[in-house]
């Protein structure tokens, strides 16, 4: 029982002693997040600071130009605003300058990819076309014309072909005569 006891006991220390730890991280954790809070909040409050000091130098600065344009009998209000509208449009200006610029460069390099895609389809258009008269040359209808003729005059010992249609050429041949005058009119040989 007594060492049960003192097993017990060491397990227990053990788990007190990683709890310790574990709070001991969680408590280094937060400290670290508070120095790290802090410190972005100080730089937050200089720049803030640095702003505020800016603006009332330029608030002070505005007051006594104000002093001074009154005393020369002028309205401050009217100067402040004109030269606020004139910051103002130097600024819309200089923006839209820089957006022309982006769209001019923008339009050119759509023209480019454009020209080069139409080149491309003019040469795919073009060989296509070569493609279709070469095609023509070899098998349209002139060509089997062609070969026809060529064919049928060169041939030797056929008869006439006989063309019902009359379209068609006549290639006479070896077989065929010359036809008599008179043929037809039976005035020839036979019509005693």
């Amino acid at each position: 029982l007594g060492e049960k006891l003192s097993v017990a006991r060491a397990q227990l220390e053990v788990f007190e002693r990683m709890r310790n730890a574990r709070y001991e991280e969680k408590v280094n954790g937060l400290i670290e997040l508070k120095d790290a809070t802090d410190a972005a909040l100080k730089g937050v409050a200089r720049y803030v600071g640095a702003k505020r000091a800016a603006h009332e130098a330029r608030r002070a600065a505005q007051r006594r130009e104000a002093k001074e344009l009154l005393i020369a009998g002028e309205n401050p209000h009217l100067v402040f605003r004109a030269r606020e509208e004139n910051h103002r449009l130097a600024a819309q200006r200089k923006r839209n300058a820089k957006t022309i610029e982006t769209n001019r460069a923008e339009i050119s390099r759509r023209l480019e990819r454009d020209e080069t895609r139409y080149r491309g389809n003019l040469e795919i258009k073009r060989l296509a076309r070569e493609k279709d008269e070469k095609f023509s040359r070899a098998y349209g209808e002139a060509s089997k014309a062609a070969k026809i003729r060529a064919y049928m005059q060169n041939a030797v010992g056929v008869s006439d072909l006989l063309d019902p249609t009359g379209t068609e050429t006549n290639y006479p041949s070896d077989v065929s005569r010359a036809k008599p005058r008179g043929f037809g009119l039976a005035t020839g040989a036979g019509a005693d």
